[in-house]
């Protein structure tokens, strides 16, 4: 079917046309305590599906939410993606919800939301 990127176990190539960082939160050991990080985890390729924005009004600051789906391919180390971790892509951080495995070890399709 025209416009899927998993078609027959092997995504298309040309779909996985954005650059993301993953990265995940760590513990570093600064010589006094131990200090919450984000180091990167992979920096991949994937097809990126933005969804419908929101505005939301708090305390008379605006603030935009840009939801977002993006689909990588399955490997040892994306699958081991998950709400502990975060995307950086095209300047914006999104919050990782979910990350699901889309066929048998075919890809990983990650929920995440961005707020500016």
């Amino acid at each position: 079917m025209p416009g899927q990127a998993v078609v027959g176990g092997v995504i298309r190539a040309g779909e996985l046309d954005r650059r993301i960082r993953v990265e995940r939160l760590i513990d570093v050991d600064d010589g006094y305590q131990r200090v919450p990080t984000w180091s990167e985890l992979a920096t991949l390729w994937a097809k990126y599906m933005p969804g419908r924005g929101a505005e939301r009004r708090e305390a008379a600051v605006t603030q935009a939410r840009l939801p977002a789906t993006f689909r990588i391919r399955w490997s040892t180390v994306s699958a081991t993606v998950g709400p502990r971790d975060r995307i950086v892509f095209n300047g914006d951080t999104y919050m990782i919800s979910s990350a699901v495995e889309v066929g048998r070890r075919e890809a990983i399709e990650i929920v995440a939301t961005a707020e500016v």
